[in-house]
C-alpha cells in the first residue's frame, strides 16, 4: 500500500512538534513548536484532550497547514519495545503467537494494551520480531485530542521508532542517542530491530555517558558499529566524552533535507524521521502502527467521505461556473437589446454583425452546458455502487476515479480469498461496470490480501464531452 501524505505531531511533556513534507515527500514544507503549559502531558498521558486540541488547532492554524491526516509520535516513555524469536508461521498464526508471547513481558492485560509487531529479521528456522505496545486509554488521550482538532490519525509511533528509521543508513548494530527538552532518549538497535531503549531527566543529574555504557554492555550479543547523537540539547563535550569512554565511532544524525538550517534539523529529528514512516495499517508485518486497526479503519472512513465531498463540490462548481457564464452573457445582451431598442437610427440600420455573433456563441454556450449536464455524473453515484457490491470483509482504503474516461481504481485489504473474488463477482453483475481487473499478485496471500482492482464505468466513458473554447474577438 502506498505511503500517503500526512503532517508528523510529535508530543514532548512540555512541547508540541509538527513537520509537514512537501507533496514529493522529499523537502520539509511547513515545520513549527508550540510550547504546552505544565501538567497538560502529566505521566506521558493526556490529563485534558480538549485543551490540548486547542494547542493543536493553534499550531496548524500559525503554520496555515489544511491536510488533515496525521502521524502521531507519542512519548518514549508511555510505551514499551521488546525484540523475540518465533518460529516460522502464517501471519494470522504469528500474530496468535506474538500476543501471548506479550503477555509475558507486557505490565497489563492484553485487553489494556494496544500493541503491534514487525518482522526484522529471519533465519532457516525462525523470524526475529520487534513488538511496541502502549496502554489503551494512554493512546485513547493523545488520539482523542488530535480528532478533537479535526485531524484524522493515520499512523502512531514512537520516538526510538522514529530515531532508528532516521538512522536506517546505518544498517548494524548502532547506538542513538537524542537529547531534547531536558530529556536524553538512548535506543540500541541493530538494523530495523530496536533491541531496547530508555530515557533518563537530565533535570534530575542524569549521566549519560555511563548510561550509554550500561546499555552497550546489557547488549554486548550486538556489535555497536556506530554511535549516533542528536538533538539541540546536545554537546560537543558529551560527544567527546562518549567518543572516549565507549571507544566507538561518534556522529551526528543526518538529515537528507538541506532546507532546514543546522539546529532546525536537530530540534526536529523525530517528527521529520516519523514522516519517512510507510502509512500501512496495523496488520501489515513490515511495519509497526499502534493506532488500532478498527480506529484505523474509522479514520480512513471519514477520509473517504471528506474526498467525495471534494469531488462533489469540484463538480458543482464546474457546472455552476458554466450556467454563471450562460446568465452573464443573458444579461449583457438583455441590456444590449434595450439599448438598440431606444436608439431610432439602428431600428432602420441592418442587424449588427457583432451582434448576430455574440447570439451565436451564446447558443454554442447554452448547448454545451447541455451536453456537460447530460454527461456528467455524480461521484457520489459511483461509490454508491461500488459500496453496494462491497462485501463483509472487504476495505477500500484508497480510490481514483476518472469521470472523463470512466476508469476507476481502487485498493484496500480483504480478509481472504473468498472476499475479494465475491467482490470481483458483486461488481460484474453491474451493467454499468465492464473490463473489472484484479492481478493475480492481489491472490498471493491467504488472509489479509493487498488488492487492486481496476474497471471501467460505462456511463461515463461512452458520454463524452469536449468543450473548445471560443476565441475573443
Amino acid at each position: 500500500m502506498a505511503t500517503k501524505s500526512f503532517v508528523s505531531i510529535y508530543f514532548s511533556p512540555s512541547r508540541l512538534q509538527i513537520v509537514k513534507l512537501n507533496s514529493a515527500g522529499k523537502k520539509v514544507d511547513k515545520f513549527g513548536s508550540i510550547d504546552l503549559p505544565p501538567g497538560l502531558v502529566r505521566g506521558y498521558g493526556v490529563e485534558n484532550a480538549k485543551t490540548l486540541s486547542e494547542y493543536i488547532k493553534k499550531a496548524f492554524s500559525n503554520l496555515k497547514i489544511r491536510e488533515k491526516s496525521v502521524g502521531i509520535v507519542v512519548p518514549e516513555f508511555s510505551s514499551f519495545n521488546k525484540s523475540i524469536k518465533l518460529p516460522k508461521l502464517g501471519q494470522s498464526d504469528l500474530d496468535e503467537a506474538v500476543r501471548w508471547r506479550a503477555q509475558e513481558f507486557l505490565p497489563s492485560s492484553s485487553v489494556e494494551m494496544v500493541m503491534d509487531w514487525q518482522i526484522v529479521g529471519e533465519s532457516t528456522a525462525e523470524y526475529e520480531i520487534l513488538t511496541v505496545a502502549i496502554r489503551k486509554d494512554v493512546l485513547a488521550g493523545f488520539v482523542d485530542a488530535v480528532e478533537e482538532a479535526g485531524l484524522l490519525p493515520l499512523l502512531v509511533v514512537t520516538p526510538s521508532l522514529a530515531l532508528d528509521r532516521v538512522s536506517s543508513y546505518v544498517p548494524g548494530g548502532k547506538l542513538i542517542i537524542y537529547a531534547s527538552a531536558g530529556e536524553v532518549i538512548l535506543v540500541v538497535a541493530n538494523g530495523q530491530n530496536i533491541l531496547g531503549s530508555t530515557i533518563i531527566n537530565l533535570a534530575e543529574g542524569a549521566d549519560v555517558v555511563s548510561t550509554a555504557s550500561s546499555l552497550v554492555r546489557h547488549y554486548k550479543s550486538v556489535r555497536i558499529e556506530k554511535i549516533l547523537v542528536g538533538g539541540p540539547e546536545f554537546s560537543q563535550d558529551l560527544l567527546v566524552k562518549l567518543q572516549r569512554q565507549l571507544a566507538k565511532p561518534v556522529e551526528v544524525i543526518k538529515l537528507s533535507d538541506s532546507r532546514l538550517s543546522a539546529a532546525d534539523a536537530q530540534k526536529y529529528v523525530i517528527p521529520y524521521a516519523s514522516q519517512l514512516t510507510p502509512t500501512e495499517g496495523p496488520e501489515e508485518e513490515t511495519t509497526i502502527n499502534l493506532l488500532p486497526p478498527k480506529w484505523a479503519r474509522k479514520y480512513l472512513n471519514k477520509k473517504l467521505k471528506l474526498q467525495i465531498l471534494s469531488l462533489l463540490l469540484i463538480s458543482s462548481l464546474f457546472i455552476w461556473g458554466s450556467l454563471g457564464t450562460v446568465v452573464a452573457s443573458y444579461f449583457y445582451l438583455e441590456s444590449q437589446h434595450k439599448s438598440l431598442a431606444e436608439d431610432p437610427m439602428v431600428l432602420s440600420a441592418k442587424q449588427p454583425q457583432d451582434l448576430t455573433k455574440k447570439v451565436g456563441e451564446i447558443n454554442k454556450t447554452i448547448k454545451k452546458v447541455d451536453s456537460i449536464l447530460a454527461a456528467s455524473k455524480n461521484p457520489q453515484d459511483v461509490l454508491n455502487a461500488i459500496f453496494e457490491a462491497r462485501p463483509t470483509g472487504v476495505f477500500v482504503n484508497e480510490y481514483k476515479i476518472d469521470l472523463d474516461t470512466g476508469k476507476i481504481s481502487l485498493s484496500g485489504l480483504a480478509a481472504d480469498r473468498k472476499s475479494l473474488v465475491d467482490f470481483k463477482d458483486a461488481l460484474e453483475k453491474n451493467n454499468d461496470f465492464s473490463l473489472i481487473q484484479i492481478p493475480v499478485s492481489s491472490f498471493e496471500a491467504e488472509t489479509n490480501l493487498e488488492y487492486t482492482v481496476n474497471f471501467i464505468y460505462l456511463p461515463a466513458s461512452v458520454k463524452k464531452v469536449s468543450i473548445t473554447p471560443t476565441p475573443s474577438k
